[in-house]
């Protein structure tokens, strides 16, 4: 059980990660 909460809180992190790397992106290329 403790596994899988650990595996989702990865999972969101790895999102999390995602959206702000994208936003980056999508910065860099407004600028």
């Amino acid at each position: 059980m403790k596994k899988m909460r650990d595996f989702c809180e990865a999972h969101n992190v790895g999102i999390t990660l995602t959206i702000w790397v994208l936003l980056g992106i999508a910065v860099a290329f407004a600028m």
